[in-house]
């Protein structure tokens, strides 16, 4: 036994030296992967076997072995406790592992870390001999020959989807549990590190910690590249987490701060791409990857964070497969922070997707504010650029319909601008649709960014083209004018007066026989009175007031059990099951509000106040808007607001 242990580390410190010399140099040690056995300044079993004796460490503990929990829940447990049986377990779960290549990696990607995981943290266990070991080993080695080929070859789908993500992991944590046991797990390595600095990381720098494809990027995707940087961290003497935030604009820790700026006070996400389809948990933020990125950058935010949601939620704040990360991750000893010191605007992936965050304040009756107007770049968004939604308490500027059955009539109008807050064109040829980059498929990255250096200059949907926040307004500005008809033009901008009123200013150009409409989406049939629409929304309301175009029309479009088909203005017979059974505050959005100008002029500028409040608000603020020229000067009670003319 003593001579087979010492050509054992014989070989692992060859392996390491012929590492260090070509990329990041691997840990001879176990475990590895994501912790290490000694106290450090990342997780460790060490650290965490004091934890655990802590009492929201016990309330937790049965997750590790519950029935639902994977191979690394109950290898935890064993380093954890001394849990025998939960040992035993744990291996008899590992040597059952089998790669399935048919699957998708945005699933097989997080079972092979943990398969990988697991071969790690158990690899001195007495019932794990060399048999078993080889055994699995083998299987891990498909898995990484398989993502090692097509990430070769372009990657599994489009770098913005959530299949690379899953590849790119398992492909790490497989080489770096592999390493010293296979003679494969080098590459594996090498071109690991590489793919993350020299192109994944271009791709991540560009979004900015956002996204584009919904639930994928978020429970997956952004799970996955947490855990890439702290394998990393735990495995090598390279500090991925630091080396991002010096070389590529801080990503993977704006990937957290986006979660926390696109979720409302009541635990639910923007609705956006595939966000919403129907279920509780597709609305509902988890905490997966905060708490490697929470220790990493030892950031307060996040642990406000975590704990707020572990309030919210208890111990389901963490996916039940996932269980097993908090008590790998979770480090008690960073300093909570107040969420307000994160501020009341922030922008990201700017030259992207476009996304823009304001919020009255953080506390559970703030006013937040979300403005989208950047490229769609994933197939699981929506094609709605331009759009804004407004959530007080509840949801009242609404992103209608729901992602569901797959480009389905339904599907496809949750897809289109005609469910979103926007300036719909249609009308001739134009059938109120936008022009997307959709790559539904899997296409090359050469395929990709050719397409994308092709519209670098014009893409085709919108541009974000200014942004300001001061302690009186947020403003930002975006040209859609790459999202509309031939002919046709349209810029947007919009301000968070007072942080309290939502001002929008359209300039908006028709073209031949193509109309435009400006459009508002509720759950609740508005009252109309004039030119002011009222819509409440169980605890909220929202009062709209068009200020221009004069003598505009309101209409409203809806109604119970009304379903749009995807060019949004004809009605479809009743068929879309479940809808109508759906709590109000959980609704997918029935009524749409249409503003069109009184004549056909080919050039219009709509102008709206929006106040979302509570219902114990009886009256909107006196609103009137002056022109000047090219200028409008607004006011809203006391407060004012003068939209430049010049370009």
């Amino acid at each position: 036994m003593f001579a087979r242990i010492t050509i054992g580390l014989a070989v692992l410190a060859s392996v390491a030296s012929v590492a260090a010399a070509d990329g990041p140099k691997v840990r001879d040690e176990r475990p590895r992967i994501f912790w290490r056995a000694k106290a450090w300044d990342g997780p460790s079993v060490e650290k965490a076997r004091e934890w655990v004796k802590l009492p929201e460490y016990q309330k937790r503990l049965p997750k590790l072995t519950s029935g639902e929990a994977p191979v690394t829940g109950w290898a935890a447990a064993w380093l954890l406790t001394d849990d025998a049986a939960a040992g035993q377990k744990a291996v008899a779960k590992l040597k059952a592992y089998k790669f399935d290549g048919s699957e998708s990696p945005s699933y097989m990607g997080i079972v092979a870390e943990r398969a990988a995981a697991a071969y790690d943290w158990l690899h001195n266990h007495p019932d794990f001999d060399d048999a078993s070991r080889k055994a699995v080993a083998a299987e891990l080695e498909r898995a990484g020959d398989a993502w090692l080929g097509t990430l070769k070859t372009g990657g599994p789908s489009t770098p913005f989807y959530s299949r690379v993500a899953g590849a790119l992991a398992g492909l790490t944590t497989i080489g770096l549990a592999l390493h010293g046991d296979s003679p494969k797990a080098d590459e594996y390595v090498k071109f690991a590190a590489t793919y993350l600095k020299e192109k994944n990381g271009t791709i991540r720098q560009m979004e900015d910690g956002a996204a584009g494809g919904g639930s994928y990027s978020l429970h997956h995707e952004f799970t996955d590249y947490a855990n890439i940087v702290a394998a990393w961290r735990s495995a090598t003497d390279w500090d991925v987490g630091k080396w991002i935030k010096e070389n590529q604009g801080n990503w993977l820790e704006r990937q957290m701060l986006f979660q926390m700026w696109i979720t409302y006070p009541n635990g639910w996400f923007l609705k956006h791409g595939d966000i919403w389809t129907g279920s509780h948990t597709d609305k509902t933020q988890f905490s997966m990857q905060f708490g490697p990125i929470t220790g990493m950058y030892r950031n307060g935010f996040g642990r406000t964070w975590m704990d707020e949601v572990a309030k919210r939620w208890g111990p389901a704040d963490y996916h039940a497969e996932f269980a097993w990360e908090w008590f790998v991750f979770n480090d008690p000893t960073v300093e909570a922070k107040p969420l307000a010191g994160l501020g009341k605007a922030e922008v990201f992936s700017p030259k992207l997707h476009g996304i823009v965050a304001w919020r009255s304040g953080w506390e559970p009756d703030a006013t937040i504010v979300h403005f989208v107007c950047g490229e769609t770049v994933d197939h699981h968004a929506s094609y709605d650029q331009g759009k804004f939604v407004i959530f007080k308490q509840v949801p009242l500027a609404i992103k209608s319909g729901a992602y569901v059955g797959y480009k389905s009539p339904h599907h496809m109008y949750n897809k289109s601008p005609w469910s979103a807050n926007c300036v719909v064109f249609s009308g001739g040829k134009a059938d109120g649709q936008q022009p997307n980059i959709d790559f539904d498929g899997t296409p090359s990255w050469n395929e990709w960014k050719a397409a994308r250096d092709k519209n670098v200059n014009r893409p085709p949907t919108g541009v974000l083209t200014a942004t300001e926040a001061t302690d009186k307004f947020a403003r930002a500005v975006g040209d859609l004018a790459g999202a509309v008809p031939a002919g046709c033009a349209w810029r947007r901008e919009i301000v968070f007066l007072g942080y309290q009123y939502v001002v929008v200013l359209d300039r908006v150009k028709g073209a031949g026989e193509v109309n435009h409409r400006w459009t508002l989406h509720t759950i609740n049939q508005p009252k109309i009175e004039g030119s002011l629409a009222v819509a409440d929304n169980g605890v909220g309301r929202l009062f709209c007031q068009t200020l221009l175009p004069a003598k505009a029309k309101l209409d409203l479009v809806g109604g119970a059990g009304h379903e749009f088909d995807y060019n949004g203005t004809n009605r479809m017979p009743k068929g879309w099951k479940g809808i109508e059974k759906e709590k109000p505050e959980m609704q997918y959005g029935l009524w749409r509000l249409d503003v069109t100008p009184a004549d056909a002029a080919a050039e219009t500028v709509y102008l709206h106040v929006l106040y979302p409040t509570d219902t114990k608000t009886e009256k909107m603020p006196a609103c009137s808007a002056q022109q000047a020229g090219g200028d409008i000067a607004v006011k809203v009670g006391e407060l004012s607001y003068t939209f430049s003319g010049k370009k």
